[in-house]
């Protein structure tokens, strides 16, 4: 039993650590909602498999508790440091992603040149063979 406990305990302090990784996700990329989602879709299988292992799947309290007291004792030591960290982190992998992005933009744009230039020479010639003359009749 005392095991099992002491499992319970080391399964919260990792959801503890997933959280702490998906509270980066949520500082870089801001999709809260998805994030939240995922991370308890993530804990529920998580616990869901721990009951399974020690418990044969019965749910009791005392391993929820047990697991609550993991994740909290995790997330008032070791997160507190971690949060600090990771939001310089997160600036600075935002400001990387920014230089990315106009990185992307610019490529797109050499890209899309070859279409440019097929387009125009399209339109020059197009208007090159309908022009009509002086002195040319219409019909």
């Amino acid at each position: 039993m005392a095991e099992a406990l002491f499992f319970a305990a080391a399964v919260g302090a990792a959801l503890g650590l997933l959280y702490d990784f998906v509270r980066l996700l949520r500082l870089v990329f801001g999709c809260d909602f998805f994030l939240d989602f995922l991370f308890w879709i993530l804990t529920s299988f998580t616990v869901f498999c721990y009951l399974l292992v020690f418990n044969n799947g019965a749910v009791r309290g005392i391993f929820l508790i047990f697991i609550l007291a993991g994740f909290i004792l995790y997330c008032f030591t070791i997160g507190y440091a971690t949060e600090v960290i990771e939001k310089k982190l997160a600036k600075k992998v935002k400001i990387q992603l920014k230089k990315v992005k106009k990185l992307l933009k610019s490529f797109k744009k050499v890209l899309q040149l070859p279409n440019k230039l097929y387009y125009n020479i399209k339109v020059k010639v197009k208007t090159l063979f309908n022009h009509n003359y002086e002195g040319e009749k219409d019909g």
